[in-house]
């Protein structure tokens, strides 16, 4: 797959808001609280006749599936270039690339690395597709640690499409899914150390990563494997509920918290599924209030607004569903979807208001 695919979406959602500094940064998969919810002011009312200003182009990015991580005046992503899969870091203003270093080799079914940055300021933590979990100096690309989570820990994801997940910023360490006999969800340092790991979740990594909620009250991680939607504690890796899901083939899209309800998805006339967690003293447990098998989410994800998921199956066709009472709404809408049928080489374009 090109990079055109990938980054489009990132062109789309800049298209539409203002490109004025935050005072957050978007440094990691879904954002800074992992629920692709932006942050961003001063929306613009209409797009300007014959489209919004570019200011600067990249047109190799390597092949891959990495989304982009801004921190500060950078902008991290990955992608294959011959026989390496490297991370880049650019110019946020220019779009020049400041480095690139290679972390592993290429390839994969489908090429490429899948894996979005995640940049706590000093240091970029990555995940290539062959499970190489590395740390990079965010300055200069110099690699602080190289741990290769399938040969050092057991890894093992569920199908043949290699490691997809992406590292998740929790305090002072970093959650991702590895998937194996010693634990599903697994914590590390900033040094690399491994802190702990879901020992009584052993399932194969999906294509997913961790998703930050809080449930009742109770801080945790959502994790959905093709056998298992389940709450992992933050602090010790302990399994807080679980119930079990129908996963199959490929799990791609991250569950999403909805009220006390959690929605998950999968392709492969599977469809969608909507879980009502509940509280009582410390124990925790999940029940399953609806499915609907028509309804899937493959690779495009689900985003939680209110009352309503927005269901996207691949990138640009949306679906709207009323959550908490299972009503699908009587419209769909589709973003730029001829964009697609170009054929261009992979490009990223930044674009102001």
């Amino acid at each position: 797959m090109t990079r055109f695919l990938t980054v489009l979406l990132l062109m789309l959602s800049v298209s539409f808001v203002s490109a004025a500094q935050s005072s957050k940064d978007w440094n990691q998969w879904k954002g800074p609280n992992s629920d692709a919810h932006s942050f961003c002011t001063g929306l613009i009312d209409s797009i300007p006749e014959g489209g919004p200003k570019l200011l600067w182009k990249i047109d190799n990015l390597g092949t891959g599936y990495s989304n982009l991580a801004f921190s500060g005046d950078q902008m991290f992503t990955m992608g294959d270039f011959g026989d390496q899969c490297f991370v880049l870091a650019l110019n946020r203003k220019t779009g020049k690339e400041n480095w690139r270093t290679p972390i592993g080799k290429s390839g994969g079914d489908y090429s490429g690395p899948r894996c979005t940055p995640a940049c706590d300021g000093p240091t970029v933590y990555v995940m290539g597709q062959f499970a190489d979990f590395v740390a990079l100096d965010a300055k200069t690309g110099k690699e602080r640690w190289h741990r290769n989570v399938e040969k050092d820990l057991g890894g093992k994801v569920m199908s043949r499409w290699n490691f997809s997940m992406s590292p998740i910023l929790d305090g002072k360490q970093i959650v991702v899914p590895i998937g194996g006999d010693g634990g599903t969800l697994a914590a590390f340092d900033k040094s690399g150390n491994l802190l702990w790991r879901s020992t009584e979740l052993k399932d194969p990594a999906a294509y997913t990563s961790a998703v930050p909620v809080v449930i009742h009250g109770v801080r945790q991680f959502l994790m959905l494997t093709d056998k298992t939607l389940a709450g992992v504690s933050p602090t010790d890796g302990k399994l807080l509920w679980r119930i079990d899901f129908p996963g199959k083939v490929a799990v791609c899209s991250d569950p999403v918290l909805c009220g006390d309800v959690v929605f998950a998805s999968c392709a492969y006339n599977v469809g969608a599924y909507g879980y009502r967690i509940t509280k009582t003293g410390k124990d925790f447990s999940a029940e399953r209030i609806f499915e609907d098998t028509k309804l899937a989410s493959h690779h495009g994800g689900i985003i939680e607004v209110g009352d309503y998921t927005l269901r996207s199956q691949y990138f640009v066709v949306f679906e709207v569903l009323k959550f908490r009472v299972h009503q699908r709404c009587e419209f769909t809408f589709v973003l730029f979807a001829d964009l697609f049928q170009t054929g261009v080489d992979p490009f990223l374009e930044l674009l102001e208001r």
